[in-house]
């Protein structure tokens, strides 16, 4: 059986996700910063700064590599990028739309604490999809592992005093589990008469 998601298919369906759950976030960052739903005289400034996030934003994301990661596989690094992407992004958002509505037309004003409320919920817009993206990878990799997707029983694996390439290699029979092991770290460095020995 194939996986659900490839990659072109999950990072197209990604970028749609992050369109309208950033203009979403745009919005919620004026009312909280108003608190208010009717934004009145802030709409321009909200449109404005709405307008610049969908445009910085998406392409931030492009340039840290986020739409060329498979999310199924995600790890820190790429949480990294993401969260670095969106600081960025924010950052310039927020000081276009500040320049623009001080020096261009005081109309399309943008609250200084929007940009910093944008950051926080524009990084749980992107953030949220990904990771659920990433969790959804996880029962899936369970059943293929138990041998109930083919009706082949994974042969154990023993993986034992490799550091950091060891849990790379435990972490790949996980999200693989076609390659027909089931892994078991330990952190013992030696293997004596076909036990497990070692010393701390």
């Amino acid at each position: 059986m194939k996986p659900v998601f490839t990659r072109p298919f999950r990072n197209r369906y990604l970028f749609v996700c992050d369109l309208v759950l950033l203009t979403a976030a745009a919005y919620l960052s004026f009312v909280l910063r108003l608190e208010r739903l009717d934004l009145g005289a802030a709409w321009p400034g909200c449109l404005l700064f709405t307008a610049l996030a969908l445009i910085i934003t998406p392409y931030a994301l492009y340039r840290a590599g986020v739409y060329a990661r498979y999310w199924r596989y995600a790890s820190v690094e790429e949480m990294g990028l993401l969260a670095g992407a969106m600081m960025i992004s924010a950052m310039a958002a927020g000081g276009l739309s500040l320049a623009i509505g001080r020096f261009v037309l005081a109309v399309l004003s943008v609250p200084r604490s929007v940009p910093l409320i944008f950051l926080l919920l524009g990084l749980v817009a992107t953030a949220g999809p990904r990771f659920l993206l990433r969790l959804s990878a996880r029962p899936f990799a369970w059943w293929r592992a138990s041998g109930k997707a083919d009706g082949v029983q994974p042969q154990p694996v023993l993986v034992m005093g490799a550091g950091d390439a060891g849990a790379m290699i435990v972490r790949e029979m996980k999200h693989n589990p076609h390659l027909g092991h089931h892994a078991h770290p330990v952190e013992w460095p030696y293997v004596r008469h076909g036990c497990a020995a070692g010393h701390r």
